[in-house]
């Protein structure tokens, strides 16, 4: 069967998914028949070599270098893609290691806030659960699960981990536009993905912000994707073109953490084109390269 579609938001274990890079991988070349997909983990590109030598097995698919930057926005945070960049930047590394630590610092601080809210976990269990990962808050919400302290991943943000929440530490992030520029100074395409969760659904809001980030540099915006209606996939796609930026798409798999979700179909409603929009944004890629 011919591969047309693709997937360009996906997690692995390096972050906060549930399935390895090379378990991310194979689900879409041969469960789903994807035509491309993009290992895009939380600041990290450290699951692509796994997930490159996996993907060399499959005729036929493409694995797209990924990353998702958690950029400042006000009092919190927005996702930044980055499409075609280059995993191996001296700089982009040295970038990252700066969030990565900043994450690292704020664990144990998170962990010692639940402790005090009388949920006990260790910093040795999270560190168990993650694995090779990077730590982050939906490996200490596992832990929470665990330990029978919560039922499941939404309780434990809801009640603990969410911005505002008892146990909430905030961490170091870059701007809007450094984000950008940290992708495009590595060759690759920077997209803001999730819009419908930004500016708390807002339209108003996330109009503007759109406009400014594009005033900034980004390339495109995350027009697919598993919980747009159609309503809203026409209203992104509108936005897209009216700022002149790429439409893309993706799933957001995790695994386990949000079960509902697919690689390559999403909820069950997602269909992402090759053909539509991987031409337009290897073709952006290479005036960054």
């Amino acid at each position: 069967m011919e591969r047309k579609f693709i997937d360009l938001h996906s997690h692995s274990t390096v972050s906060d998914g549930s399935e390895s890079p090379t378990t991310v991988v194979r689900t879409a070349a041969v469960d789903k028949n994807l035509k491309a997909l993009a290992l895009s983990d939380h600041d990290t590109v450290e699951g692509l070599d796994e997930a490159y030598a996996e993907a060399e097995k499959h005729e036929g698919f493409e694995l797209i270098p990924a990353i998702e930057i958690s950029a400042e926005y006000g009092d919190g945070t927005i996702h930044i893609l980055g499409y075609f960049l280059d995993r191996h930047s001296p700089e982009l590394l040295a970038k990252l290691k700066v969030l990565q630590d900043a994450r690292e610092e704020r664990n144990p601080q998170i962990i010692a806030k639940l402790n005090e809210l009388g949920m006990e976990i260790t910093e040795e269990e999270v560190a168990e659960i993650a694995g090779k990962g990077v730590i982050g808050r939906p490996h200490i919400a596992r832990a929470l699960i665990n330990r029978g302290h919560v039922k499941n991943t939404e309780e434990a943000f809801d009640k603990y981990l969410a911005k505002n929440g008892p146990a909430y530490i905030n961490k170091e992030r870059f701007s809007q536009a450094d984000s950008i520029k940290m992708i495009h100074d590595a060759g690759g395409v920077a997209v803001l993905a999730h819009p419908k969760y930004v500016h708390g659904g807002d339209l108003k809001g996330v109009e503007e912000l759109i406009a400014s980030m594009a005033e900034q540099g980004l390339d495109g915006l995350e027009v697919f994707y598993s919980s747009h209606n159609k309503k809203e996939v026409k209203w992104f796609k509108e936005l897209a073109d009216k700022y002149g930026l790429i439409a893309t798409g993706g799933s957001d798999f995790h695994g386990v953490t949000k079960p509902d979700i697919e690689i390559g179909t999403g909820m069950g409603n997602l269909k992402v084109s090759y053909e539509e929009i991987i031409p337009k944004l290897r073709e952006k890629a290479k005036s960054y390269q």
